[in-house]
């Protein structure tokens, strides 16, 4: 890994440090639903952001042919958060724009819908600021050929389940 994606990486975990969806902690909302699962429920890593994960002890990363992903014990150091989870239930869409530049949009993360209590008719309204936050993620993941391939499959397989889940719905 190149010192660059490293620099990029560590400038998103500072980005999304103190900044939430709420300004409260949401899983008292859900009893923290999105920190718990099986063991086949992760959270997807970009590429080396592994290295940055090496304390984490409670996680587990595990390699598939689509990538590493990183599976938690219910109580995590929030410091050494995936940026996954940081970013959690939205989700930074990479679009191209008319003039063939990439652009990037915070979005909420269909997966995260039917089970995130942010979603709810009567939840509180997600704070500007970390959409904001999850944007601009967004566009540091840009600058690293890697994470900006990342950040394109994972855009389009969030577009593709979305379409899905409205033609089912219609």
């Amino acid at each position: 890994m190149g010192n660059r994606r490293l620099s990029i990486l560590k400038r998103i975990y500072k980005l999304l440090d103190h900044v939430t969806p709420l300004n409260e902690d949401c899983g008292e909302l859900c009893c923290a639903r999105c920190c718990k699962g099986g063991d086949h429920d992760g959270m997807w890593l970009l590429p080396d952001e592994d290295l940055l994960l090496k304390d984490a002890d409670f996680l587990t990363i595990h390699e598939t042919l689509e990538g590493k992903y990183a599976i938690c014990n219910g109580h995590c150091d929030r410091k050494l958060r995936p940026i996954a989870c940081r970013i959690f239930p939205y989700f930074p869409m990479m679009f191209r724009t008319r003039a063939g530049t990439h652009s990037v949009k915070a979005m909420p993360d269909v997966r995260a819908m039917a089970s995130c209590a942010l979603f709810d008719a009567d939840a509180p309204e997600i704070d500007p600021r970390f959409k904001q936050a999850v944007r601009r993620a967004g566009m540091l993941m840009l600058q690293d050929r890697c994470m900006r391939g990342w950040l394109d499959r994972n855009s389009s397989y969030l577009f593709d389940i979305a379409q899905m889940k409205a033609l089912l719905e219609a």
